[in-house]
């Protein structure tokens, strides 16, 4: 017999990314194919961590709500509610959301066994496209991540966060 599972979205516990609320809808019913988050952002905030890739796992994006811009190195495209994007396995994107309203996107990545995820942005210490890590600090009494360089260590904050 199969076990089928429903869950309320409000009852689950947001993971901390620069969006303001991402939660886990694969994780709280065992999904073991696929990845699937519900992010919300307001305007200015990132889904999730900057330019990043994954080496062997596709990802789209249905946007409910709101206006999400994806960055990618050679262009921009402002997906709107009602409208998908389709990443393929190891390009570079980031994503935030635009407009004066916020976005609510589900994000479907599979395999969710290759869901490695490699953050490469531009070190100015480097002067170079390095690995970058989230780091969570304290900074006058908030919690806010910045990215840091795997190389040199410096760090610099996540725009929108």
């Amino acid at each position: 017999m199969t076990d089928f599972t429903k869950i309320d979205t409000e009852t689950l516990t947001s993971s901390r990314t620069p969006a303001s609320e991402k939660l886990e809808l694969d994780e709280a019913v065992g999904a073991t194919a696929f990845g699937v988050n519900l992010f919300t952002a307001q305007p200015g905030e990132q889904l999730p961590w900057g330019f990043h890739r994954h080496p062997d796992h596709e990802e789209l994006f249905l946007v409910l709500e709101g206006t999400v811009v994806f960055e990618t190195p050679e262009t921009e495209y402002q997906v709107g509610a009602d409208e998908a994007f389709f990443v393929p396995k190891n390009h570079r994107q980031r994503a935030h959301a635009v407009g004066d309203k916020p976005a609510r996107v589900v994000a479907i990545g599979a395999p969710k066994t290759d869901d490695d995820t490699i953050i490469e942005e531009e070190c100015s210490e480097c002067d170079d496209l390095t690995r970058h890590q989230p780091v969570e600090r304290t900074i006058d009494g908030d919690t806010v991540f910045v990215l840091q360089c795997t190389i040199c260590d410096s760090e610099r904050q996540i725009d929108g966060f």
